[in-house]
C-alpha cells in the first residue's frame, strides 16, 4: 500500500479516534461523557444481562471478533464506493474538458472552412469580374479599331480632295486606302515585307 494512502487514512479518521477536550457531555467523543451511565440506564436490562452471562466470555469474545471483522468489511465496502464515485467523477470532468476541446477544434475548423469557402467566392467572384471586364475592353478595342479605321478613312478621303483641287488633272479615282506604293507601283498592304537584313523599311522602298 502506498505510503501516502496510509497517511491519507490516518489523517480522515484521527478525530475519530480520540476524546476532544470540551467540559460538556453531550458528545460521544467528549472525554467527560458519561458511558457507564448511558449503558446502565439503556442497554443493561436483566434478561440481556443474563444472557450475556451465559454466553460466557468465549463466546462474547467470539462474537466481537465477527462482529470487528463485519464492521472492517462494511467500512472497507463504504470507501471502495466512495472512491469509485470520486473516480467517476473525475472521469466525468475529464470527458467533459475532452468534449470541451473537440468542440472548441471543431468550431475552429467550421471557421476556417468558412472563411475558405469565403474566399473560393471572392476568387469566383473575381474570375468573374475579371471576365466581364476583359469582354468590356474587347468591346473598347474593337470600338477604337472602327473609330481608328474611321479615322483613317475620313483622313484619306479629305487628302483625295486635296489632290483633285491641287490637280486637277490626276485621276484620283485610282487612289486607294487599302494600297501602298513600293517601287513606283500601288500594291497591297499585306504584300510589303520589310527587308530587316538590309535594315530596310516601307518608307525606303515608297518611291
Amino acid at each position: 500500500m502506498e505510503l501516502r494512502k496510509v497517511e491519507s487514512a490516518y489523517e480522515s479518521q484521527k478525530k475519530l479516534h480520540g476524546y476532544s477536550e470540551d467540559v460538556h457531555s453531550r458528545s460521544l467523543w467528549g472525554k467527560l461523557y458519561p458511558f457507564s451511565v448511558m449503558a446502565d440506564e439503556l442497554c443493561c436490562f436483566p434478561d440481556d444481562m443474563k444472557m450475556i452471562e451465559d454466553i460466557g466470555h468465549v463466546g462474547v469474545s467470539r462474537f466481537l471478533q465477527v462482529i470487528g471483522a463485519r464492521i472492517v468489511a462494511v467500512g472497507r465496502a463504504q470507501e471502495l464506493a466512495l472512491e469509485k464515485e470520486n473516480k467517476s467523477a473525475l472521469d466525468v470532468a475529464e470527458l467533459s474538458l475532452a468534449l470541451e476541446e473537440k468542440e472548441k477544434t471543431i468550431t475552429e475548423l467550421s471557421s476556417e472552412l468558412a472563411e475558405e469557402k469565403r474566399l473560393r467566392l471572392s476568387s469566383a467572384e473575381e474570375v468573374k469580374t475579371t471576365k466581364v471586364e476583359n469582354d468590356r475592353l474587347g468591346s473598347r478595342v474593337k470600338e477604337l479599331q472602327a473609330e481608328v479605321y474611321e479615322a483613317f478613312a475620313q483622313g484619306f478621303e479629305r487628302a483625295a480632295s486635296q489632290v483633285r483641287v491641287l490637280f486637277p488633272e490626276s485621276d484620283v479615282d485610282k487612289l486607294d486606302a487599302t494600297k501602298v506604293v513600293v517601287g513606283g507601283q500601288l500594291v497591297e498592304d499585306e504584300a510589303v515585307v520589310v527587308d530587316e537584313g538590309e535594315g530596310s523599311s516601307i518608307g525606303d522602298k515608297i518611291e
